[in-house]
């Protein structure tokens, strides 16, 4: 199992204290901030603002009653979303909202063709398996339990069924006989592996005009 955060040791940080800087720095004037991209919205002409950073606040988790960080140890990147009650197979665990649209990074889930968003909560800890605990559903939004999960199992899941293109790669040592060792994205996963996986609708959408492209 490895995460999004702290694949290539030269980034040098633990996603905790990125996450409190980002929420400490969001509290700072707007003259001290970068100038915010903006972009059209897909469905509107209206200017869409996009965001820098994830502003998960640790100390208002948003699913405490049903989620608990996890802390790795000092200099290791190691940190985990797990249960503190038990879910069974099919159970919605969380529903994703107040996400905010984003510049594409390690942090962010991609919900659409063109479209990524950071999750603005504790869920920017699930880390990714080959043979994953839950699915992010960018459907409805929701994340889901692939299997029974008791208390105290880690939330873990595909991040290929998402990513099109990983802004950050890294070797995948999950141990699973499905393991597909170098995590890039769909695009250079074989479609009969993906086969395994609930895949979202955008990546099956670039799969299939990545076939046309190759005609």
């Amino acid at each position: 199992v490895y995460k999004r955060q702290g694949i290539n040791a030269e980034y040098g940080v633990r996603i905790l204290q990125l996450c409190e800087d980002s929420f400490n720095h969001s509290m700072a004037s707007s003259s001290q901030a970068p100038a915010p991209a903006v972009r059209l919205s897909r469905n509107s002409s209206e200017p869409v603002t996009l965001v820098n950073g994830n502003q998960y606040d640790p100390q208002r988790p948003k699913f405490p009653s049903r989620l608990r960080v996890e802390k790795g140890e000092s200099g290791e990147f190691s940190s985990r979303l797990i249960t503190v009650i038990p879910f069974a197979k099919g159970d919605v665990i969380a529903e994703i909202n107040g996400y905010s649209l984003a510049h594409k990074n390690w942090s962010t889930v991609q919900v659409s063709e063109t479209d990524h968003v950071e999750l603005n909560s504790e869920l920017v800890f699930m880390n990714h398996s080959c043979d994953p605990t839950v699915t992010v559903d960018t459907t409805q939004m929701v994340v889901v339990a692939n299997k029974d999960m008791p208390e105290f199992t880690e939330l873990t899941f595909f991040y290929p069924s998402t990513e099109w293109q990983m802004i950050q790669p890294f070797e995948c040592w999950c141990g699973s006989s499905k393991c597909i060792k170098r995590v890039t994205g769909a695009r250079d996963i074989p479609e009969e592996l993906l086969r395994d996986h609930h895949v979202s609708p955008h990546i099956r959408s670039l799969l299939e005009k990545e076939k046309i492209n190759q005609i």
